[in-house]
C-alpha cells in the first residue's frame, strides 16, 4: 500500500495514477485501488484516470507505428 499526502492543488491525482501504472507494469499487477476519503473527491477526478489512460494509449499506439516504420524504412 502506498500514500500521497500533498496540498489541495498539488497534482495528486495525475502523479499517483501515473505511479499507479509504472508500479503495474514493473511489476505485472493488474489492478488499481484508488481510495479517497470523500465521494466529491471521486467525482470531480472520475474523468482524469481515463483520460489519463486514453492518452497512454494514444502515445503508446503512435510509437508502435514509429516502429514498424523505422523497420520498414530503415
Amino acid at each position: 500500500m502506498f500514500s500521497l499526502t500533498v496540498p489541495t492543488d498539488g497534482g495528486k491525482t495525475l502523479s499517483s495514477m501515473t505511479f499507479a501504472l509504472d508500479h503495474l507494469g514493473k511489476y505485472n499487477l493488474n489492478r488499481i485501488f484508488y481510495v479517497t476519503p470523500y465521494m466529491g473527491i471521486i467525482e470531480q477526478n472520475a474523468d482524469i484516470p481515463v483520460r489519463f489512460l486514453e492518452i497512454k494509449m494514444f502515445l503508446n499506439t503512435i510509437a508502435t507505428m514509429i516502429q514498424k516504420m523505422k523497420k520498414k524504412f530503415f
